[in-house]
């Protein structure tokens, strides 16, 4: 960065560049240990504390339905990841099967498969799954 700061080949011209890189990046070092280290300091200095009243809120939402929604999340983004991937690759193979070409991508094409169907296998049995992995844990209270 420093390099390109400066449009001139003189090793005279990088003094500025260089003081305002080492500037930044203490500016930088000091906000982070500020925010880090210091964090009773900056509540008291900006009165963060004031004016508040406590309210908690709870959410009593089961083990069961969080490790559910993951799943169903996780599977939704290998699902929709993979078949873009997939679709390509389908395309290439269709192309190259009509230009008679020996055919190298069939192997990510069985792949980006795979993992459309996994993506799809995630999205749709995360029930059994979460039911599965509560067996193999051996939790009774998961669902607390």
């Amino acid at each position: 960065m420093i390099f390109y700061a400066t449009n001139s080949d003189s090793i005279e011209n990088y003094g500025p560049a260089v003081s305002g890189v080492i500037v930044t990046i203490a500016i930088y070092f000091i906000i982070l240990w500020l925010f880090v280290f210091k964090t009773e300091w900056l509540i008291s200095k900006l009165k963060l504390e004031r004016g508040f009243t406590e309210e908690r809120i709870e959410f009593s939402i089961p083990r069961s339905t969080i490790l559910s929604v993951s799943i169903i999340i996780i599977g939704g983004l290998v699902f929709v990841d993979s078949l873009s991937g997939f679709c390509k690759e389908l395309f290439s193979y269709w192309q190259q099967k009509h230009l008679f070409v020996e055919n190298s991508s069939s192997a990510w094409l069985i792949l980006n498969s795979i993992k459309v169907i996994l993506g799809y296998f995630l999205m749709t049995n995360s029930k059994y799954l979460v039911s599965l992995l509560i067996k193999m844990t051996g939790l009774d209270d998961f669902n607390k």
